[in-house]
């Protein structure tokens, strides 16, 4: 109920200002250049209902909620354990030894002796004799031919620094010439050092330096000068050479043989035979007897117990309150306009 009044209040609200715009706008544009009487019988005076914004304080009642805790007995299921001996029931395998007579098959040992005639192989060592050949080294005298390296000098004209062969010249550190170099020799040859400066024979370098003493006041190299030179030669001749040489000869030889003579003899031999008996012994053997037996298990078990419990819960209460308001309220208010008929031709009302 106060809300559907609320709301009149507030649609009388808007509509309020619109009507009383209007009802401004018809007073101001009507109002009659003349005051209004029997010479203008077409403009009359009305009253008029004008809505007029009001506000008031008014009392509301207003419903509301309060929370209050109350209590209530509840059922609920609880878990509990417990501890119960149950006997459980087992089968245990009981071994039980029992005596039996057996009977097998065995083969008891038989020992004969008899003469056994043997022959046998007596080694005994016999000597005897051979030959064979032997190679032995012996010197033999024989001759072989050697070379030897020989030479003479000789005095000729040159440049300067002359290119010798053989033997470099006096004074030179040039080895021998390619060109004459003595040829490969046999096994046997006799051969000379090749890097060697000067023959055995050589003069002193002060005579060759003294001969080109006459040049050194000349234009240097247009003057030959005269160079000793070393001429070589092979000479060959015959030598006596002791050498070793194999030669076989025959040598008889004496040396040792294993031989081997069959001697035959009896001797005592003992060999086994077997016979088969029936025997007949005790044997122990043991089987296992099946047994039942009880034993006492502690086992937990739970269980489900019934409990009233005591629950605390939350009611919201109404209860009503009331207070003050501030409403606007549309009234309605008399008013008198001057209107114009609708047959007045006159241009007095504006």
């Amino acid at each position: 109920m106060a809300i559907s009044k609320a709301m009149a209040a507030l649609m009388s609200l808007a509509i309020a200002p619109v009507a009383a715009i209007a009802v401004a706008d018809v007073g101001d544009t009507c109002e009659p250049a003349v005051p209004p009487g029997p010479a203008c019988p077409a403009c009359t005076l009305q009253t008029i209902l004008v809505p007029q914004i009001v506000y008031e304080n008014r009392t509301v009642t207003t419903v509301c909620w309060r929370p209050e805790i109350c209590e209530r007995t509840i059922l609920s299921n609880r878990t509990v354990w417990e501890t119960e001996n149950v006997p459980r029931e087992y089968t245990v395998e009981v071994p039980q030894t029992h005596i039996r007579q057996v009977a097998h098959i065995v083969e008891q040992p038989v020992y004969h002796d008899f003469v056994m005639r043997t022959t046998v192989a007596v080694p005994h060592t016999d000597m005897r004799t051979t030959t064979r050949m032997v190679s032995r080294m012996v010197p033999v005298q024989e001759q072989k031919t050697i070379c030897e390296l020989a030479g003479h000098w000789e005095t000729r004209a040159g440049s300067a620094t002359p290119y010798s062969v053989g033997y470099g010249s006096e004074g030179s550190t040039d080895a021998l010439s390619p060109a004459t170099e003595p040829a490969s020799r046999s096994d046997g040859t006799f051969k000379r050092p090749r890097h060697r400066l000067s023959p055995p024979d050589a003069e002193p370098p002060s005579a060759t330096a003294a001969a080109c003493s006459s040049c050194a006041a000349a234009v240097p190299c247009a003057t030959a000068c005269a160079t000793r030179v070393w001429v070589p030669e092979t000479l060959q001749r015959t030598v006596n050479v002791t050498s070793l040489r194999p030669v076989c000869q025959e040598q008889t030889v004496r040396y040792p043989v294993t031989v081997f003579q069959a001697d035959t003899h009896d001797r005592d031999v003992q060999f086994v035979t077997y016979r088969r008996e029936l025997v007949t012994r005790e044997e122990q053997y043991t089987v296992l007897v099946p047994q039942q037996r009880v034993k006492i298990e502690q086992v937990r078990v739970a269980r489900t117990v019934p409990v009233q419990e005591r629950q605390p819960y939350t009611v919201m209460v109404p209860y009503h309150e009331q207070h003050q308001v501030r409403v606007a309220v549309c009234r309605w208010v008399a008013k008198t306009v001057a209107v114009t008929a609708p047959s007045c031709g006159a241009a007095v009302c504006h």
